[in-house]
């Protein structure tokens, strides 16, 4: 039980803040200047769609052997 130590301590509340800042900001952001809390959501959604995108066309194409091979660790 005392390796869950450090994921409860440190990694759990890390990953709520991380979920939570961008989420809180934006909506602030709307109550501030709306045009600029629209570009801005529009901004970041297309910016994890197309990083979801590329990172599934890696997996599919083999994407890790060409790093392996690049950092000359055996693979």
């Amino acid at each position: 039980m005392e390796g869950l130590d450090p994921y409860f301590s440190r990694y759990l509340p890390q990953v709520v803040v991380t979920c939570c800042v961008p989420v809180a900001l934006v909506g602030w952001l709307f109550t501030v200047n709306p045009p600029a809390a629209a570009i801005l959501a529009v901004a970041v959604a297309r910016v994890l769609v197309i990083r979801y995108l590329r990172g599934n066309s890696r997996l599919q194409a083999g994407g890790i052997g060409p790093l392996r091979s690049r950092t000359g660790a055996a693979g």
